[in-house]
């Protein structure tokens, strides 16, 4: 998941020119397994140390604050399922973040 950055890079002009999250950017991340850093290993998720985490957000950011900013908010929405979710909206919701199905496709808007 630390190279993460490398497949974004080439496409950091264009995301930031277009001033928008190309499709193919989410599923990059979705593919590298990001999505599930915050979502406990229960849940289908592949939780990342704190400190792996912030490796793995320097790493996007290095490419464009866009992909970062939504692997952020992401991480925000299944630590809070996580920690204060009911059981069964928590069974529903967080192997679908963790796996990229849900996330920053649905957290991303069309312009920014």
């Amino acid at each position: 998941m630390g190279e993460l950055g490398r497949p974004l890079l080439p496409l950091a002009d264009e995301i930031d020119a277009a001033k928008m999250v190309p499709p193919g950017v989410l599923e990059t991340v979705a593919r590298s397994g990001a999505p599930a850093a915050m979502v406990p290993s229960e849940q289908g998720g592949q939780p990342l140390s704190h400190q792996k985490y912030g490796e793995l957000n320097r790493a996007v950011a290095r490419t464009s604050a866009s992909p970062q900013s939504l692997l952020t908010v992401h991480g925000m929405v299944c630590a809070s399922l996580s920690r204060w979710g009911s059981q069964s909206t928590r069974q529903r919701l967080l192997p679908r973040l963790a796996s990229g199905e849900l996330g920053p496709k649905i957290q991303s808007p069309r312009r920014c």
